[in-house]
């Protein structure tokens, strides 16, 4: 429209002038000189000839008819844009250099000084303010806002989203920074491969993913929720999409750790592939005990936490009810919480669940007990009682070797309850 003004003022000006100049005014065709169309003058001077232009001006509303074969528009002395059909490059508000026109083709800029400098360079596409203003030979490079690739000379394939994003890369490729000042630091400016996601995500590697900053631009990354915790770097939230994800995070590796954890550079936890863990500085779990998963002996509607158990002798690996007292065949104690459970079976196995439960071997655990040998003190040794499942006091030290459950840690007087015991197995 500004153009188009500029047009119409100075042809308006251009014909007053010549009316003054001119004798007689002659119109080239009984067709031209339409109403509200802007002249222009075939002639100058004596009697002066007349036809139409493709402008027309009525009240308010300017209009161009027709089309413009120029490449370029001017204003103020200034290209204001210009383009090809035959490259196919478009090129908007006083952006790139007409004087030479670029021999790369498929190209896109728009905005002051937007790919000023292509030479050979195809399918770039540059929007805003000095966007790829140095590219000069890089190709299927995009940029999007102010400065976005503003160094990038020779690199190809970038993607650069954002107010100065990737503004420090020349010469690499392959590069995805969306964010203001996303990408390489001006030290690290040439990587490959390397993805920046948040303002100030500056990679210092290549084939490297970034999420935000560091220090004051560190972000709280949410995966299944928009409210991450703000003081843990990821939170990840499942069960909310309709059940299609029912798990948290998958690692897959075939080599090396399934997962790393370090403090200031040093190892502090790691879980190789073959699912062995380490730790430095120790296990805290909430259970209390190290417990076996075994078989059992008849339905398991037939046992409970706290009972004791003692080794099947009609079957391998399998565990059955206390039966009788001072039983050296005492296996252990059905945990209510362990700790930690053992198994020969695989992780993903559940066909055992049925028919196994956790044989408490190490650790303290609830323990179903009788007071048919006498009252129960703490430290007292314990034997299996005539009583299915449960344990008493042992006083016949005959009878006690190979037979003691365990230690009492609780009192009990009388009839039959649940305390805690160590379990020492001798």
């Amino acid at each position: 429209m500004r153009l188009t003004a500029i047009l119409l003022i100075t042809v308006v000006v251009t014909f007053v002038s010549c009316l003054t100049a001119a004798a007689q005014i002659t119109c080239t065709s009984g067709s031209a000189c339409q109403v509200n169309f802007v002249p222009v003058f075939a002639s100058k001077g004596g009697n002066a000839t007349v036809t139409d232009s493709i402008i027309q001006q009525s009240g308010s509303t300017v209009t161009v008819n027709g089309s413009l074969s120029a490449s370029t528009f001017e204003i103020g002395g200034t290209v204001f844009d210009f383009g090809s059909t035959s490259t196919y490059n478009a090129f908007l508000g006083f952006a790139g250099n007409p004087g030479s026109p670029p021999s790369g083709y498929s190209n896109l800029a728009a905005g002051y000084g937007a790919l000023i400098n292509l030479t050979s360079g195809q399918g770039n596409t540059a929007l805003g303010v000095s966007a790829m203003s140095v590219n000069s030979t890089g190709t299927n490079n995009t940029a999007v806002g102010g400065g976005a690739l503003g160094d990038n000379f020779s690199g190809e394939d970038n993607t650069a989203v954002g107010d100065a994003a990737l503004v420090y890369n020349s010469t690499g490729s392959n590069n995805t920074a969306l964010g203001f000042s996303a990408g390489p630091s001006s030290d690290n400016g040439n990587l490959s491969n390397a993805t920046a996601i948040g303002a100030w995500s500056n990679p210092t590697e290549s084939n490297a993913l970034i999420l935000g900053g560091t220090g004051s631009y560190a972000v709280s990354v949410g995966i299944g929720t928009g409210s991450p915790y703000t003081d843990y770097g990821l939170t990840v939230t499942t069960g909310g999409q309709g059940g299609v994800i029912n798990g948290g995070v998958v690692v897959e590796a075939t080599g090396g750790n399934l997962y790393l954890g370090m403090t200031n550079g040093t190892h502090k936890f790691r879980v190789d592939t073959n699912g062995a863990v380490y730790a430095d500085g120790g296990l805290y779990s909430s259970g209390a005990d190290f417990a076996e998963s075994v078989a059992i002996r008849g339905e398991l509607s037939q046992y409970g936490p706290g009972d004791v158990l003692e080794i099947d002798q009609k079957a391998s690996r399998h565990v059955a009810l206390s039966s009788h007292p001072y039983a050296t065949l005492v296996a252990g104690i059905y945990s209510t919480r362990p700790g930690v459970v053992a198994s020969p079976r695989h992780i993903d196995d559940e066909s055992s669940r049925a028919t196994e439960v956790p044989l408490a071997v190490v650790g303290i655990v609830p323990c179903k007990v009788t007071a048919e040998n006498g009252p129960i003190s703490r430290g007292d040794l314990l034997v299996t009682s005539s009583i299915p499942g449960y344990a008493m006091k042992g006083t016949d030290r005959r009878r006690m070797i190979g037979a003691v459950l365990g230690k009492a840690l609780e009192p009990f007087a009388q009839g039959k309850g649940t305390i805690e015991v160590l379990v020492t197995l001798q």
